[in-house]
């Protein structure tokens, strides 16, 4: 008998445990998961072959349950029966169904499939509340569930806006629940509140794994709140929607949590995830952050900025040509895209499903195999980014020669300077609302917002208008450096290129005004960080120094051109003199090369002699 029981002991050791009790993985028998309250599991879906998950020995004092599924970007299906029902089953990425309980019910099931016809690797968990907790959902009226505890996330090139049901108040089982929109005082729903959650996933970090382990920090309540920033409060008053600025490539994960202020309880929502982008378009997809085009474009515009940073002010017609080029190109780039079909507006992409904006309908349960077998073209949001940009550059290139070319004939500083100087002002503003200040309120009004931009970008050049040369140096480092920013964004996600990136969001997109603008601040960009400073202080020292005792600024172009070529036409002993003139030397290159393909006449005589 001692033999048998060690036997067993033996046994039950040998069997996978959870580590630390808060996960499992693998199946427990072919076709059936077994769940527990509160723990996530590991686990692998196929097409042909559905799963049933089981959740045994639940709690007295359990009057719901949420259960909720994810995978990174391959659709899953979770029902409440084999058959589909639109009111009892969700199909999505990150998606959940509540589970109310009837009295003396102390086991459920939930069925499980995937359309993907590769295998979709998922984490799941069943959370229990009682009937104190508020029911996340409770109150639908705009989603195909009954009860919807899902978060909704749509997101285009300019935005990313979440969705949810308003919640219920909660009630024991077996009893009637309480009405939704009947009364509105203290013992209604109308007293729930809703924060809002988001959590930034580890930069230029694409693996599954990452995106399934980080998500186990925004299932539950006391996980939310420890690990992800605090957005927004909303009241019962409140729209359920909010907006946030997109950023693309960067993996970020959205909660909500319903509060019951009254009674000092709270309940998750089904957390959201989205990365911006698509993992399955051989156009633009999450793997490649900008096309060939984009990369060599910021690529050259780097080295003229760096080039810039350190010797912008001793070749002034040169540093001319860039900040022309950036003033020019911005509002030619904002212009034409607002008034031209080029547009980053023409897909929407949901958790969901995959659809267009201009009326074409859209299809609700997409698996993402099929996104190249859509009966429409799917634009992705850089899809006409190169004809807008090579557009730019020419405007860009045209309006550099064109302050270069003012400088040189009439050699007036005033407007010259004051270009330079508003384009650090726009720097120095963009960075001035890319802190917290720019989720203030108050700056969600487009007249309060660009009057403020507009003033500090014009009181840069106000403030050192008694130092022209030191506002020169300074915008040469600081916008000069800054290029390289934007370049290394053309292959390596850094939260930084959206100093600018923002603000011509907010030119460009209307509905972007109402969008929070936050963006994660890890490892990668404190290096940037520190790099744009070490060189704008290095390009600003060495040029300070290197200006020392010259004069401040070159003198006119023009008049040395044209007090030179009077000299030589003067001034016989100036070898220069007898030059001659450029009409003449063109002419004579002209004739030297129709010389080249001229046919060569053959020597001698064609006639017989005549003897």
């Amino acid at each position: 008998m001692g033999l048998l029981r060690l036997l067993v002991l033996a046994v039950l050791a040998s069997e996978p445990r959870a580590a630390g009790g808060a996960e499992t993985v693998g199946n427990s028998s072919e076709g059936l998961l077994e769940f527990s309250v509160g723990k996530f599991r590991y686990f692998t879906l196929k097409r042909p072959s559905p799963e049933e998950a089981i959740l045994r020995h639940i709690s007295s004092n359990v009057t719901f349950l949420i259960f909720q599924i994810h995978s990174q970007y391959q659709n899953t299906t979770i029902s409440f029966s084999e058959t589909l029902l639109p009111n009892a089953s969700e199909t999505g990425t990150d998606k959940g169904l509540v589970f109310i309980l009837r009295p003396e019910q102390s086991m459920c099931t939930w069925h499980l499939a995937t359309l993907d016809a590769k295998p979709v690797q998922n984490v799941a968990i069943p959370l229990s509340y009682s009937e104190r907790d508020p029911i996340p959902g409770g109150c639908n009226l705009e989603f195909d569930l009954d009860i919807d505890p899902n978060i909704y996330l749509e997101y285009n090139f300019f935005e990313t806006t979440i969705k949810f049901a308003p919640a219920n108040l909660g009630y024991a089982r077996g009893a009637d629940p309480p009405p939704c929109d009947i009364q509105t005082g203290r013992g209604s729903r109308w007293r729930l509140q809703y924060d809002v959650y988001q959590y930034f996933l580890p930069e230029n970090d694409l693996t599954e794994e990452a995106l399934l382990r980080h998500l186990r920090r925004m299932a539950e309540v006391p996980q939310v709140k420890a690990s992800a920033v605090k957005v927004v409060t909303l009241t019962a008053n409140d729209k359920t929607s909010v907006s946030f600025s997109s950023l693309r490539g960067q993996g970020v994960i959205y909660n909500v949590i319903v509060r019951d202020p009254f009674l000092n309880t709270s309940a998750a929502y089904v957390p959201a995830h989205t990365y911006t982008c698509s993992f399955v378009t051989t156009e633009g997809n999450c793997s490649s952050l900008g096309r060939v085009s984009s990369k060599v474009f910021f690529t050259l515009f780097a080295l003229l900025g760096l080039f810039i940073c350190f010797f912008g002010h001793r070749f002034w017609k040169t540093e001319l040509f860039f900040m022309g080029f950036i003033f020019v190109g911005f509002f030619f780039y904002i212009l034409i895209t607002r008034l031209t079909p080029l547009t980053y507006d023409e897909l929407r992409v949901t958790s969901s499903c995959v659809c267009e904006v201009r009326g074409r309908p859209c299809s609700t349960h997409l698996p993402s195999a099929s996104y190249s077998r859509l009966p429409f073209r799917v634009l992705h949001p850089r899809g006409e980014f190169s004809v807008l940009l090579a557009l730019t550059a020419v405007a860009g290139s045209v309006g550099g020669v064109f302050l270069a070319a003012v400088w040189w004939r009439f050699g007036v500083l005033a407007p010259c300077l004051l270009c330079v100087g508003l384009v650090l002002g726009f720097l120095v503003s963009s960075v001035t609302f890319f802190t917290p200040l720019g989720n203030l309120k108050l700056f969600r009004d487009d007249a309060i917002f660009w009057v403020t931009f507009s003033c500090i970008a014009v009181v840069i050049p106000v403030v050192f208008i008694g130092c022209l040369r030191i506002l020169n140096i300074l915008t040469c480092g600081l916008v000069g450096s800054y290029s390289m920013v934007l370049a290394i964004h053309s292959y390596l996600y850094t939260s930084l290129s959206y100093i600018t990136l923002n603000v011509l969001k907010r030119a460009l997109h209307v509905d972007f005004r109402g969008a929070f603008l936050n963006v994660p601040f890890q490892t990668n960009d404190f290096i940037i960080l520190a790099v744009w400073g070490m060189l704008a202080v290095s390009g600003i020292t060495f040029q300070i120094r290197r200006e020392r005792g010259q004069p401040f600024f070159p003198p006119h172009p023009y008049k040395l051109w044209k007090r030179e070529r009077e000299r030589r036409v003067t001034n016989i002993l100036d070898p220069s003199h007898h030059i001659p003139p450029l009409r003449e030397r063109l002419r004579g290159r002209l004739a030297r090369i129709k010389e080249l393909f001229r046919k060569e006449q053959p020597a001698g005589e064609r006639t017989p002699l005549l003897l």
